[in-house]
């Protein structure tokens, strides 16, 4: 009887694990069986399935409000990038290359050259709000409203980045 106590135990924890590897994994296909004829086994799984299940719709959950909010920032008026502490971007919308005039941006230190003021502001690494800094490209000069926000991102400081066109803000107010 022993025996059959640790075979048991064994066979608990060996599907306990498996659940726990598979989650570790992002594999969420898994579905133990519960027709068996054991009830203490049938309860185990019927709840491990739910963990699982609880978990996927988590899952499918964030990738559907990470996509969401991917479409904001890549369709927003105004240009979002966030930059490393050692000045590598990690993000940028279109609209920051379009304001800078940029193919690409992937260090701060490219703005040295084409927005020299902007990466002066910027170099630093400090957070800030409403700073007005003008930045000159082929076709015009422009004035950017800038603010940074240190914020964590999976578990490492960056800086939040947001530059407005200054010359085009809204002056119009729409009561609701």
């Amino acid at each position: 009887q022993m025996f059959a106590f640790v075979a048991y135990f064994n066979q608990t924890n060996r599907k306990i694990a498996y659940l726990f590897e598979s989650i570790k994994n992002d594999d969420f296909s898994f579905q133990f069986p519960e027709q068996t004829q054991s009830n203490s086994f049938k309860r185990l799984y019927q709840s491990l399935n739910d963990v699982n299940q609880q978990i996927r719709a988590q899952q499918v959950f964030l990738e559907t409000q990470e996509k969401y909010y991917q479409e904001i920032l890549e369709t927003a008026t105004f240009g979002v990038f966030t930059a490393n502490p050692k000045g590598h971007i990690l993000f940028a919308n279109p609209r920051v290359r379009k304001l800078l005039n940029l193919e690409q941006l992937s260090h701060l230190r490219q703005l040295e050259k084409t927005a020299p003021k902007l990466y002066d502001t910027l170099k630093v690494q400090a957070p800030f709000k409403h700073q007005v800094v003008e930045v000159t490209n082929e076709r015009e000069q422009i004035q950017l409203l800038v603010n940074a926000s240190q914020i964590v991102l999976n578990g490492n400081p960056v800086l939040l980045i947001v530059l407005r066109n200054h010359e085009h803000r809204c002056t119009h107010y729409i009561d609701i």
